[in-house]
């Protein structure tokens, strides 16, 4: 207990001493990025600087990595004040989060966002009048829609045919800028509305009842405020554009073809149009990205997928995106804060941006935090294929740091392997042979061998009394070799208690 509160204290000074809330004078010399997060070895120490260059934990069922590694980096991460973002796929992890901040003083600084919370984050209101450059473009919000819409594609046999991806954004583009430009502001049920009301040449209704409509609601107010010269000359151009899409186009569509994509849009849609979605993410805004990124609030997503499941999943991927997009904006100094993403059970939440972001955090101050079973896990998600292998090793190989628990998956243990290396070693050979005249043979061969074999992994240590709560890790990190082997790797014990 001693030892904790020594260490935490010495945290505390650190992190007021060296400035960690982006002021400019110092009072070391030493840069931020080398200050020690974790003390190794007596001669090894892990840096902020590579905290920053991201984090992959893998570990069976069992095997301690949320109650060794993670819950380490984790108080680690919070003691140093950093800001954060947590992503919750079981029920229990919001709960320990609240934990990690009552034994780090920091409960003044969670935000924690779910069902039962009141708040609320209205991510269109929020991508329109966010600062920076490209704020309010309707291409953006689009490329946030398209993310999330792609989740679970990849499992459930979605078409990546260049056909569908083009039809579905036409539809996007179209139904934004009318609602855009006839409110100001977009809303995600009147997008929807425009859409489910756009004519329809099987299903065309009297005339009286279109006026009626959403969709020509919509066209009939920017033409309104075209006609007074409320809206700008440009802007006529684009809606005869968008009049044409939805009264001719869209219209003309076969209605397998529509219907597939229509169905894009409202698989996403839908789920977020209903109780008590609604309210959190179309409604008003209570906090943002910014909470963290600024002020080092800590925002824990608690929409578990265990309990909300699709929905669970999509929301928070929604979030993380829109976070990752808030990160990569932010200018970077020396003394800026750093800002950890920490994605527990993160097959659950991985999508095409990950490894772009992950390639480029260490300039963004941003701290990726991955964790999962094993390899066939993050496939999953991304399909079959060499584009999913290509996809989860993207991924993968952006995080400089890996540490690898107690695992029953061979693959993931022989990856392992290949990743910390062979070495040159001796293999010995005996013969013997019987017969009218035996004989009796032996010799060495060289050859080259894992430094640490695959089936190794499986016996390291998973905490729990029965193992005096110590849990066995093999951490590689790229770069440097530890000073303590003189190797890219290094075996850790992390205390659960």
């Amino acid at each position: 207990y001693w030892q904790y509160l020594f260490r935490f204290l010495v945290g505390k000074y650190n992190f007021i001493n060296q400035s960690l809330q982006n002021r400019d004078q110092t009072s070391s010399t030493q840069s931020l990025l080398d200050q020690p997060l974790l003390y190794l070895t007596d001669s090894d120490a892990w840096r902020i600087r590579d905290a920053v260059e991201n984090v992959f934990i893998m570990g069976g069922i069992g095997s301690g990595k949320t109650s060794g590694s993670a819950k380490t980096l984790a108080l680690k991460y919070l003691e140093w004040g950093f800001g954060g973002l947590v992503l919750c796929a079981k029920k229990d992890e919001a709960q320990n989060w609240i934990d990690y901040a009552k034994l780090t003083q920091c409960e003044q600084d969670l935000i924690v966002f779910s069902p039962q919370s009141d708040h609320q984050f209205n991510f269109l209101s929020y991508e329109l009048n966010r600062s920076g450059e490209g704020a309010g473009l309707v291409e953006n919000i689009v490329e946030i829609l398209k993310m999330v819409m792609n989740i679970g594609a990849a499992q459930s046999g979605g078409s990546d045919d260049p056909f569908w991806e083009g039809a579905r954004d036409l539809l996007l583009y179209n139904a934004l800028d009318i609602c855009l430009l006839a409110k100001g502001q977009l809303y995600l049920n009147d997008i929807a509305e425009v859409i489910k009301s756009a004519p329809h040449k099987d299903k065309d209704v009297p005339e009286e009842e279109f006026r009626k409509s959403a969709c020509f609601q919509m066209l009939k107010a920017v033409y309104t405020k075209i006609a007074k010269g409320e809206l700008s000359l440009d802007v006529s151009n684009d809606y005869r554009n968008i009049e044409q899409y939805f009264l001719n186009d869209f219209r003309n569509l076969a209605e397998k073809t529509r219907s597939i994509v229509e169905q894009y849009f409202f698989g996403f849609a839908n789920r977020l149009l209903r109780r008590p979605f609604n309210k959190m993410f179309c409604s008003g805004t209570t906090f943002t990205p910014e909470d963290a990124i600024e002020k080092g609030k800590i925002i824990i997503l608690d929409i578990p997928v265990k309990e909300y499941q699709k929905v669970g999943q999509i929301s928070q991927v929604l979030f993380k995106y829109i976070f990752q997009k808030a990160l990569e904006r932010r200018k970077v100094h020396d003394r800026t804060r750093p800002i950890f993403i920490f994605n527990d059970e993160c097959q659950h939440f991985l999508h095409d941006h990950d490894a772009e972001f992950a390639a480029t955090s260490r300039s963004s101050r941003a701290c990726m935090v991955n964790i999962s079973q094993n390899l066939p896990n993050l496939l999953v998600n991304f399909g079959s294929g060499d584009e999913a292998q290509n996809k989860v090793d993207a991924i993968i190989g952006n995080h400089s740091t890996h540490i690898f628990h107690a695992n029953a998956c061979m693959r993931t243990n022989k990856y392992a392997s290949e990743l910390i290396g062979q070495e040159v070693g001796w293999s010995q050979s005996m013969n013997n042979s019987y017969g009218q005249g035996s004989s009796f043979s032996e010799g060495q061969s060289e050859q080259l061998m894992y430094k640490i074999r695959p089936e190794e992994f499986a016996s390291l240590a998973n905490g729990g009394p029965q193992n005096n709560f110590n849990v066995q890790a093999v951490m590689h990190k790229t770069g440097i070799p530890f000073n303590a082997t003189a190797q890219n790797h290094l075996h850790i014990t992390f205390k659960q208690n």
